[in-house]
C-alpha cells in the first residue's frame, strides 16, 4: 500500500472517531461524563458544523446554536454545558452519479445550554 493510500485510511478512521489522536486515556472519562454539566478548557474553533471547542485532550465538543466564534476563533477558553452525544452533524447522503456531499457519520459531542470565559479577558458569555 503507497504511502498516500495509508494516509486517506489513517485520515478516515480518525474522522469517524476510531482513532483518538492521542486522547485515547480521556475518552472514557467524556463518556462517563455524558448527560452532567462539566467545564473543559481548550480551544476556540470554527467548523463547518458550527463553533466547537477542541480540549486540552484534543477533542472536539460542539457547541449547540453557535454557528462561529467569529475573531475569538484560536483563543484558549473555559466551557461549562451539559454534555450530549448525539447526532449533531448529518450524515453524507451520496447520490448517483453526483460528487459525495459533506456530513459525519455517527454522533457527536455537544454542550447544551452553554456557557464558556475567553482565558484572556475573563468576560463569562
Amino acid at each position: 500500500m503507497n504511502k498516500k493510500k495509508v494516509l486517506c485510511v489513517l485520515l478516515s478512521l480518525f474522522a469517524s472517531g476510531l482513532v483518538w489522536s492521542g486522547a485515547a486515556a480521556t475518552a472514557p472519562s467524556v463518556q462517563q461524563s455524558i448527560g452532567k454539566r462539566i467545564t473543559v478548557q481548550g480551544t476556540a474553533v470554527n467548523s463547518k458544523a458550527g463553533a466547537a471547542v477542541r480540549t486540552t485532550a484534543q477533542e472536539i465538543i460542539f457547541i449547540d446554536g453557535l454557528a462561529s466564534w467569529g475573531r475569538d476563533a484560536g483563543k484558549s477558553l473555559e466551557v461549562s454545558g451539559l454534555l450530549q452525544r448525539r447526532k449533531f452533524i448529518p450524515d453524507p447522503q451520496p447520490t448517483p452519479n453526483a460528487p459525495i456531499r459533506q456530513g459525519a457519520e455517527g454522533l457527536q459531542y455537544v454542550f447544551a445550554a452553554a456557557r464558556w470565559k475567553f482565558l484572556d479577558d475573563g468576560m463569562i458569555r
